[in-house]
């Protein structure tokens, strides 16, 4: 097995060589700089301007889970870029990083801690800790793994993914997530970068700031992103209703109650579905804006607002923390979805 441990030789000459060799389109005014001991940033050299393609891969260097594992676990690859691989691999955190900085590592009494923000059977309280009881029963192997997909990865096709160098750029919600064809995947700028200026993307929209922490393991202060969970609420409906809804959004069950389908994602308070799904339910507006009311109430209902408010209040700046800030941006989140009262 390979040691998760050990501290890497990290030679940024050398990644980039080997990125233009293997064809990963890297811009001439882009540069590779450490920010801090485990952290790297890609940043201008010169001024670049709006709509460039900064960075390229092509889809045969992509490395997917189950390569990543036999080479961690088995200390061998099945990998045509192997060079590549193992200069990528060098970037890349140890298991004590993640032990020091991760919520998933966070201790039995931090996690009584960040359980008392949320009311006793709130659905997301039931997924946080299944989140915690499937890493606890993983080897530290598979935790290192798990952690590198889970911070790291990029979804394409369905398939989590590894994309060598790419994943150097750093987060910031303002900028463009990643673009995606059937040759390659992509970034470019939807601004000017200025000299010495850091490139960065978004990593997702399609978490709410709890989900968004939990994954990566920092404050995403500036989110604008909730959702409203599949399955989250049932509602009872006429029969005659219930013969005219759209079975893509909705999951009939017994005694005219319907749970909602999918996922309903907000940008904002702004949502493309939201009114459109209702509406199969209610006459008017104004029973719209009464069920838009409920769902609101539904998902603020989910947090202890007191045990929150008190721990922000501590002079702690820890994991437990910024979690509460992430907690705290959902309640903002959830409670400015439109509605009429």
């Amino acid at each position: 097995m390979i040691d998760i441990y050990s501290e890497k030789e990290r030679d940024i000459q050398k990644i980039i060589e080997l990125s233009k060799f293997h064809k990963i389109f890297f811009h001439e005014n882009l540069q590779i700089k450490k920010i801090s001991e485990d952290n790297y940033g890609i940043f201008a050299k010169k001024e670049i301007f709006k709509n460039e393609k900064l960075l390229a891969l092509p889809n045969n260097i992509f490395i997917e889970k189950k390569i990543f594992s036999e080479f961690i676990t088995k200390s061998e690859i099945n990998y045509p870029h192997i060079e590549l691989f193992k200069s990528y691999y060098n970037f890349l955190p140890n298991l004590d990083f993640f032990k020091k900085s991760h919520f998933l590592f966070l201790n039995k009494d931090n996690r009584e801690i960040i359980f008392s923000f949320f009311n006793h059977k709130a659905p997301i309280l039931k997924k946080i800790k299944r989140e915690f009881d499937i890493f606890d029963q993983l080897s530290d192997h598979e935790k290192y793994i798990e952690l590198i997909f889970k911070t790291r990865a990029f979804n394409v096709g369905k398939k989590e993914n590894l994309f060598p160098v790419l994943d150097l750029v750093n987060y910031k919600y303002e900028f463009d997530d990643i673009f995606i064809d059937k040759n390659e995947v992509f970034f470019k700028t939807n601004t000017k970068l200025k000299k010495d200026e850091e490139f960065c993307h978004k990593y997702t929209d399609k978490l709410n700031p709890i989900l968004f922490f939990i994954s990566f393991s920092f404050f995403p202060e500036n989110y604008l992103d909730t959702f409203i969970p599949k399955n989250f609420f049932s509602l009872n409906i006429s029969e005659n209703k219930k013969e005219k809804l759209d079975l893509e959004n909705w999951e009939i069950e017994k005694d005219n109650r319907i749970k909602n389908k999918n996922n309903i994602f907000f940008h904002g308070h702004i949502s493309l579905d939201l009114d459109v799904i209702l509406s199969e339910l209610a006459d008017n507006d104004a029973e719209v804006n009464k069920i838009k009311k409920m769902l609101i109430d539904l998902l603020l209902n989910e947090i202890n607002e007191k045990n929150l408010n008190d721990y922000l209040e501590t002079d702690k700046r820890d994991v437990v923390y910024y979690f509460a800030k992430s907690v705290k941006l959902q309640c903002l989140l959830a409670s400015k979805i439109p509605h009429k009262i």
